[in-house]
């Protein structure tokens, strides 16, 4: 269940305050926003955390997402993911040790109790138990659990490049879902995946599509960043990216800024855009994953905070060549298709 909390506290114009926590069992959530103390149109720093004199946690990962960013505020998530053993209760210590270039000098500490018997309520688990070989490389799905906040998948691979591998996962819509809080570790003789996915809407997710590929290492690589005016006519194929990339529009919102585009392919879906107003002041996209609007054809949007968009704006992008060509996405070739039955 979701605990609410307020804890607040000031430090050198910034009020830093713990909004909620969040515990599923694998991974425990924690609510923070930041906010100007005085009234400032002033974009807020990110804040950079750490956990401190937690000595119950011993192997876990820590992740920290931008979930909104407005006029004087900022929105965000802690993402502790605990390995091996969870404590049956414990105090969580986290300390915000900077805001931009501020440091907090201790100013911004924060306890929080936690305790084992506040799980999340499960939605969907399941044991897909599916298995593929692909050459001397053997890929098992084996358990999925799925929870109001989060998507775990755990995944079993053997072979002698097992622990060489990346993931990404699809969704029916052939959307890419962020897997940013996965982890791996050695497991008798092969290697245990843990693929940590956001929440999704069970009804609306018929199967998953987990997709295994090795990444590729390119030398040698040749880096050009491209400028586009954002005062031309839409739909633009830009030149030079692969995929046959095509910015259809960009719509200014009240409070956000949403940049349209299509692609021939899929795999081409993820895409390096930044925005940049008239003044050169750039803006990157609030998540690297883009949502699919269009079912007939591969049209995507990300969403941007809001843009002063004006004559001078453009559309900033970055094509990395190899012997004077494109590099191409890394290839995700080995598939499992697994469906989840309600």
């Amino acid at each position: 269940m979701v605990t609410s909390l307020n804890q607040s506290k000031d430090c050198q114009g910034y009020t830093v305050n713990l909004t909620s926590v969040y515990y599923d069992g694998p991974t425990l959530y924690v609510g923070y926003s930041v906010k100007v103390s005085a009234v400032s149109e002033k974009e807020v720093p990110i804040p950079e955390w750490e956990v401190v004199d937690s000595r119950e946690l011993t192997r876990y990962s820590f992740t920290n997402d931008i979930v909104n960013r407005a006029q004087g505020t900022l929105t965000g998530v802690l993402s502790l993911r605990l390995h091996g053993d969870r404590p049956k209760s414990f105090q969580l210590n986290l300390e915000a040790k900077k805001i931009g270039t501020i440091q907090s000098n201790g100013e911004l500490k924060f306890s929080i109790p936690v305790s084992r018997e506040k799980i999340a309520p499960t939605l969907y688990e399941g044991s897909p138990e599916i298995s593929k070989t692909f050459g001397d490389l053997t890929i098992t799905t084996r358990k999925l659990v799925m929870t109001p906040t989060v998507t775990d998948l755990s995944v079993q691979v053997k072979g002698p490049r097992a622990k060489s591998l990346v993931f990404r996962v699809e969704d029916s819509a052939e959307t890419y879902l962020d897997t940013g809080n996965s982890s791996s570790r050695p497991y008798m003789e092969s290697y245990l995946y843990h693929v940590s996915l956001p929440s999704l809407d069970l009804n609306q997710t018929p199967y998953l599509i987990l997709q295994a590929g090795y990444r590729q290492y390119v030398f040698g690589q040749d880096k050009k960043t491209y400028d586009l005016s954002l005062s031309t006519k839409y739909p633009i194929v830009l030149p030079h990216l692969p995929g046959e990339v095509q910015i259809q529009g960009i719509n200014a919102l009240p409070d956000k800024t949403i940049l349209t585009y299509s692609v021939r392919k899929p795999e081409n879906q993820m895409q390096e855009f930044l925005l940049e107003d008239g003044e050169g002041k750039q803006y990157a996209p609030l998540s690297n994953y883009p949502k699919r609007v269009d079912r007939k054809t591969y049209t995507y949007q990300l969403e941007y905070p809001k843009v002063a968009l004006t004559r001078g704006s453009k559309l900033r992008y970055t094509v990395i060549y190899k012997d004077g060509k494109p590099v191409e996405p890394t290839k995700f070739p080995y598939e499992i298709k697994i469906p989840i039955k309600k």
